[in-house]
């Protein structure tokens, strides 16, 4: 191989390496002042198409909101984002239902009629579709939502906050501030600020200022050009909230009495030996027909005399546990509204203090519809000054027994929730049980308080008791009252022992063929529940139902709760 000789390269002179020198040192020097340099690039404000919403100091991207001769309305699903996640909007029926805890508007397209509290009060375009988006006016919402809203027509900004939330406030503290898009000196600027300009404090980031000025722009500026102030509060008309009715000093204790027919209510007199009872639930009120009418047994009488007695009205509602005449009245806003009105003209005539709303056998499918129905029922019976409570199981796999509630959704739109905790073993149960055991009904209890707050569950109390009997046939059961199971215990001369394991005293008794199992409710079953009421913080007790009760459970019941009878 012949070697190939390689072409000597030429290199710089001596003189040379100075300059090339000096021209690097030179481009390190512009650079580096470059990046140092303020940027003096301005960015104007777009003010053109739709306004820019701007939310709690936040800037919404989107259409979030339309303006139509000189009206601004909300894209509802923006509003339920934002603002009240609970909107409910139904797309076949053209209906919209915006709730708040103290009121209720519901809008109609067709007829543009607003109906706050069942009452119509007509408003121009109260609800506008655009390419098949709902959008709601805003303006009726700052009195349901308290809103502070304040639109600047130079830079096209709707400021909306929630009135009553606090603010940061400052002002600029020098003349020509750049108001900047990020926290540096070489981010674009947005408006030149003077001196005294009102801001609004966002957050703190690296030695800037997120603010919002006065103009409705969003933007960062030095601490040093910042003069803090005060915290603030954003304008509020008050607070619509009223608090639930609490016995004051004591916890509630509620009976229900199951009410089967029209004149079948108990005599007056039975309410006088409730001692130490300060709630009364009678079973009055039932759903009739999937369009939303009412069966009443409601006694004038008995509201009278519980009132004397110092005892408050509760009134029982249920939907008869008909699960297709449920679901059938759920899909039906016309039906839901009936109801609404009939229930709230029930409890003005009868003076009622309250409704507790009993729905069960229902499909799962219409667990949301059930959500909503109570979220619109709700706000119109507090508005009366009504205490609203609904009465839930504890979770299980049971669709149409369980899987119905939505119990936090539930717990957030009611006052109470009442939780049955009861029928552990039910009446057709194949194997024979305790209606309630105490290791059962505390980690029940324990999952409901993942999504109730405490003070708002009330803890359901079974009065009555299963007799089971065993046989070669198979495995029945009745259910006893108080009175009914010490009359069979005396009867068959047999002294219950206690079990720990349920916390409640068994009996068993061997006949021929038969075999005869009870675990009873009695003095000792009840104190070790209340015990859970008070090692729990819940609000009371609600005891199912009268009629199975003997009448020293109520004095005993009143003191283990801590009340005075």
């Amino acid at each position: 191989m012949i070697p190939v000789a390689s072409t000597p390269q030429p290199r710089p002179s001596p003189s040379v390496w100075p300059l090339l020198t000096g021209v690097a040192a030179a481009l390190i020097l512009v650079i580096g002042i470059a990046w140092f340099l303020p940027g003096f690039t301005t960015v104007s404000p777009d003010t053109a198409g739709e306004p820019q919403l701007i939310w709690q100091g936040q800037i919404i991207d989107g259409t979030a909101v339309i303006r139509q001769e000189d009206r601004f309305y909300f894209h509802v699903p923006v509003l339920q984002s934002l603002l009240d996640p609970n909107i409910f909007w139904d797309a076949e029926n053209g209906y919209l239902a915006v709730t708040t805890k103290d009121r209720l508007i519901q809008m109609d397209t067709s007829q543009l009629t607003w109906y706050i509290n069942q009452e119509p009060v007509e408003l121009r375009f109260p609800l506008l579709m655009v390419d098949g988006e709902p959008y709601v006016e805003l303006e009726p919402l700052q009195f349901l939502y308290r809103l502070d809203i304040n639109y600047i027509s130079d830079t096209n900004r709707l400021l909306v906050r929630e009135a009553g939330s606090p603010l940061i406030t400052g002002e600029v503290f020098r003349n020509n501030s750049h108001l900047r898009l990020a926290p540096s000196v070489r981010a674009p600027r947005l408006a030149k600020l003077q001196q005294g300009g009102q801001l609004v404090l966002i957050e703190e980031e690296a030695n800037w200022f997120k603010v919002q000025t006065g103009q409705g722009l969003i933007g960062f500026l030095p601490e040093k050009h910042v003069a803090l102030q005060t915290l603030a509060w954003s304008p509020s008309p008050g607070s619509l909230e009223k608090p639930a009715w609490k016995p004051l000093g004591q916890k509630i204790n509620l009976v229900w009495e199951q009410v089967t027919g029209p004149f079948r209510n108990p005599k007056s007199q039975v309410l006088s030996r409730l001692l130490g009872v300060n709630v009364y639930s009678p079973t009055w009120f039932h759903l009739n027909d999937a369009e939303g009418n009412l069966i009443s047994y409601a006694d004038s009488g008995l509201v009278k005399t519980a009132h004397q007695e110092g005892k408050q009205v509760w009134a029982l509602f249920s939907n008869s546990f008909d699960p297709e005449m449920t679901a059938e009245f759920l899909q039906n806003p016309e039906a839901r509204n009936r109801t609404i009105r009939q229930l709230a003209i029930q409890a003005n005539l009868y003076n009622l203090d309250g409704i507790n709303i009993d729905f069960e056998n229902i499909s799962p499918e219409n667990k949301e519809l059930l959500v909503q129905f109570v979220r619109e029922l709700a706000p119109v019976l507090r508005e009366q000054g009504l205490v609203i409570s609904i009465d839930v199981t504890f979770k299980s796999d049971s669709g149409y027994w369980s899987l119905i509630y939505d119990r936090a959704a539930l717990g957030q739109a009611v006052d109470y929730v009442m939780v049955m905790a009861y029928d552990e073993h039910w009446a057709t149960s194949p194997i024979p049980g305790s209606v309630a055991s105490l290791p059962w009904v505390e980690k029940g209890l324990q999952e409901i308080l993942k999504e109730v707050p405490a003070d708002k569950v009330i803890l359901g109390l079974p009065l009555y008791a299963r007799l089971w009997t065993v046989s070669q046939e198979g495995v029945t059961s009745k259910a006893w009252s108080m009175n009914q199971t010490k009359k069979w215990l005396q009867d068959n001369r047999l002294e219950p022992e206690f079990d720990p394991h349920t916390g409640q005293y068994f009996a068993e008794l061997e006949d021929a063929d038969q075999r005869y199992l009870l675990w009873l409710e009695d003095e000792t079953s009840l104190q070790q529940r209340v015990e859970l009421v008070h090692e729990y913080g819940l609000a009371g007790v609600a005891a199912w139902q009268r009629g199975f009760a003997k009448d020293e459970i109520w004095p005993a019941l009143s003191g283990y709760l801590g009340n005075t009878p």
